[in-house]
């Protein structure tokens, strides 16, 4: 099965202790992608979905600058039963801010998807990004995957092979790429105004498909029967 994106959404709000994200029902044996910036909260973000098992791909990612208030999650939820419409974070303290956003896609492997990561994070504010350098995939048919986290709000632009997953202005900013050959990826992106930033970058494997081979039965008639 070729790895496809079935949506993507993302919310925010200006401070308390959740977020909800409003997605289309949710398909079972699909994944969702999950990203988030949180900002001068303490440790332990938790995503939940009815129907839906999470792992960590990344996170807590964060800025090694003091006044930088950076702090990024990027999970991988596997869809067992399908219909959920809201995905939720649950911080363990209140957030001054919170942005986050959910990417749901079919053919992505649901146990032992991932593959490669990085992290990075800025020297000094600008306006684009990049881990510092690439992965190198070990299966053709992934699904890459860039959570952005940054100080502030602004718009963004997909690198090259990209589709950005979050639209209008946020800090927290997504992109993903779908690819048929082993290689070396990064994941350059660029937003409207100048903010410090964290990358996170996930490689995910397709699903595997087993062909069924039909087992063909020869019967030879033995001598001296008729």
């Amino acid at each position: 099965m070729s790895i496809a994106n079935v949506q993507s959404a993302n919310n925010a709000t200006g401070s308390g202790a959740s977020l909800n994200i409003t997605v289309s029902a949710l398909t079972a044996g699909n994944v969702i992608v999950v990203g988030a910036r949180i900002a001068n909260e303490a440790l332990g973000v938790t995503p939940s979905a009815t129907g839906v098992t999470f792992t960590t791909l990344l996170g807590p990612t964060n800025h090694s600058s003091a006044g930088v208030n950076v702090r990024a999650y990027l999970w991988l939820g596997v869809v067992n039963t399908g219909g959920a419409t809201t995905v939720t974070l649950t911080l363990s303290s209140s957030s001054d801010t919170i942005h986050g956003w959910v990417s749901e896609f079919s053919g992505v492997a649901t146990s032992s998807a991932l593959d490669q990561t990085a992290t990075a994070e800025s020297v000094s504010a600008g306006t684009s990004g990049n881990i510092s350098a690439p992965v190198t995939t070990t299966q053709a048919d992934e699904l890459l995957v860039a959570n952005y986290a940054l100080n502030g709000s602004a718009t963004a632009t997909p690198g090259s092979g990209y589709t950005n997953i979050v639209g209008g202005a946020r800090a927290a900013l997504g992109e993903y790429r779908i690819v048929s050959a082993t290689g070396n990826y990064d994941c350059p992106f660029s937003w409207s105004s100048s903010f410090n930033w964290v990358v996170q970058f996930a490689t995910l494997k397709g699903a595997t498909t087993v062909s069924i081979v039909p087992l063909v039965v020869h019967h030879r008639k033995q001598q001296g029967m008729s």
